[in-house]
């Protein structure tokens, strides 16, 4: 059995994304943990609120990302479709970036002065919102190919330009601007060496691809992805607003915690194309969820026992001794990513088949967590409980409404995967 699922396709696509996005993590957690030695507690808490807000704003980014790899698997592989499908992509998702930097631009004053956070660093941010687009065009292309390696490397590359010019630029005292500007030359390079990855699709004769129902396919995307990106970004946002002094020192323990959900996250994106693939020829795919559930939470155990033996250790190498002052409450934010983590393939799942109706009633849980976390805010242990809280009745929810559709789905399947 376990030879098997070793050689199936999903675990080979899963495998390799985990290992270069897994990297890619690790140089995003490295920018994040430099940052920290660079800025210092103040500008740093400074730097992850923003970072926060860069999660949130990034959500069509992962939204194109997933529709367009959806759109590329119904071209079934006709170099032609797909030509027409990116062009058309690049070519509207690029003019609706520029509307969407326009509207954040105008809401920086308002969203700084919420944060206590200058109205140029928020401007900045928004940048970020052009190059994401138009890379996550290109992504989902890719992804949609089943290009997992070209995928992997281009998050790869990245990571490094990232990280190499961010660090250089705070190195030479521009700070925290010089952090934004290493994450916007790493969008736009990711964006133009993607078209080495699909030479063989941009030499192809354009042809009108079909992409009917692609506005109401976009509605749960866009819902669905909101939900998990406000789901782990919100409580650095809202930690900043409601403990100031203490913002960096959250930030550490967050982040730590969001090591597990983006650690796990490239299996969700392993498993989407597989699944849209099977469900686009009405072929049984409960397999590969099962799969992908096991393995997430395997891997985010293993992290979990890590931070619970050497949560003191793990917080002096990376961030320094500077950042302990929360190092006893590291299992808490961790515990809700692992949740979230979890809750993330379900997303996933629901969205590659007909079950994405599902993901609309997520609404209301983005809701329920921005007003608990509001609420009740009176001690930092309570601010943390009330994190887990909101991201286990999130993952019931998605748990038992997609148990009820598919009743079989923890029975083993004898399907080749």
């Amino acid at each position: 059995m376990l030879d098997r699922i070793l050689k199936s396709e999903f675990a080979k696509g899963s495998i390799l994304l985990l290992f270069t996005i897994g990297i890619f993590n690790f140089l995003n957690l490295l920018f994040h943990f430099i940052s920290g030695r660079l800025l210092g507690e103040f500008l740093y808490g400074t730097f992850a609120a923003i970072m926060g807000i860069v999660y949130i704003f990034n959500v069509p980014s992962e939204a194109i990302q997933t529709i367009m790899s959806k759109y590329t698997i119904k071209s079934a592989n006709e170099k032609e479709k797909i030509k027409g499908l990116l062009k058309k992509g690049l070519k509207k998702f690029f003019f609706f970036s520029l509307i969407s930097f326009a509207i954040f631009a105008a809401l920086s004053p308002f969203i700084g002065k919420f944060l206590s956070i200058e109205t140029p660093l928020i401007i900045l941010t928004g940048v970020i919102i052009i190059t994401g687009f138009l890379t996550s065009v290109n992504r989902g292309v890719l992804q949609g190919l089943k290009k997992f390696s070209s995928l992997g490397v281009n998050f790869l590359f990245e990571g490094i330009v990232k990280l190499s010019f961010g660090v250089l630029l705070m190195l030479i005292g521009i700070q925290i601007y010089g952090a934004l500007l290493g994450l916007i030359i790493g969008g736009l390079f990711a964006f133009l060496i993607s078209f080495v990855s699909l030479k063989d699709i941009i030499k192809s004769k354009a042809e009108k691809a079909d992409t009917e129902g692609m506005r109401s396919y976009a509605l749960p995307v866009i819902i669905s992805l909101a939900t998990v990106t406000i789901f782990y970004s919100i409580d650095l946002i809202l930690f900043k607003k409601f403990f100031p002094d203490l913002a960096g020192q959250y930030a550490v323990i967050s982040m730590m915690g969001k090591i597990i959900f983006f650690g796990t996250s490239p299996i969700g994106k392993a498993m989407f194309p597989l699944v849209s693939e099977r469900d686009h020829k009405k072929e049984d795919s409960r397999g590969i969820l099962k799969k992908s559930i096991l393995l997430v939470f395997t891997l985010a155990l293993l992290a979990w026992a890590v931070y619970f033996l050497f949560p003191e250790q793990l917080i002096s190498l990376l961030y320094g001794e500077e950042f302990l002052g929360l190092s006893s409450y590291i299992l808490l934010p961790s515990a809700a990513m692992i949740l979230l983590a979890l809750s993330n393939i379900f997303v996933y799942y629901n969205l590659s088949t007909d079950k994405r109706y599902i993901n609309y009633f997520m609404i209301f849980f983005v809701i329920m967590q921005i007003t608990l976390l509001s609420l009740f805010h009176s001690t930092i242990l309570q601010f943390m409980i009330i994190n887990i809280i909101g991201n286990a009745l999130f993952f019931a929810f998605l748990f038992f409404s997609s148990l009820k559709k598919n009743e079989k789905i923890f029975e083993y399947n004898n399907t080749r995967i």
